[in-house]
């Protein structure tokens, strides 16, 4: 990761722009990290996780994979404790594929609660076009059911759900 002005930037036009720079086959890329540590869905609420994301259209994919993600804070200064800090892939986009896939880690590894070090994962779910224009992808958090979840969206269309306790309950979208 960089801190470079030329993988991270703004267009003028509200955007930011992260970019990936191959330099004689040394990469650099960027990342935005937030540093508040009080990010939670309270108690009886809901947190709502977005962005609208264009991914470049590589000419060769092979090893291209971007990722929106939410991490616990507690990586930050011990890079061990992972999973139980808790990890949220809200977009991950393998080898410039049309899919994408969301997943949960959490516990302990290897196996626990969330089956690390893999985690639980919704699969590669379709994402027409995700290589050639902008595309929303969220998470919701939501705390307001007694069964609280966790549900991950493309396009305003759900993905994936996980219900209640990790590895307890986690289906695809519309297959309940």
């Amino acid at each position: 990761m960089s801190n470079s002005t030329s993988n991270v930037s703004l267009d003028g036009n509200n955007h930011l722009v992260l970019t990936a720079i191959n330099t004689n086959g040394a990469w650099t890329s960027g990342r935005v990290e937030t540093q508040h540590s009080d990010f939670a869905a309270p108690a009886g609420g809901m947190l709502q996780i977005t962005a609208s994301i264009k991914q470049p259209n590589p000419t060769n994919s092979v090893g291209y994979w971007p990722k929106f993600w939410a991490l616990g804070s507690g990586y930050r200064s011990n890079f061990a404790s992972w999973p139980a800090v808790g990890e949220t892939d809200i977009m991950e986009d393998a080898n410039g594929r049309s899919q994408t896939a969301a997943t949960l880690h959490c516990g302990t590894a290897p196996n626990g609660p969330c089956n690390e070090y893999n985690g639980f994962s919704s699969g590669l779910a379709t994402c027409s076009g995700c290589q050639t224009g902008y595309h929303t992808y969220s998470e919701i958090i939501d705390r307001t059911l007694s069964d609280e979840q966790i549900r991950w969206y493309v396009d305003g269309q759900q993905i994936w759900i996980v219900e209640g306790e990790p590895g307890r309950r986690e289906h695809l979208a519309g297959s309940r």
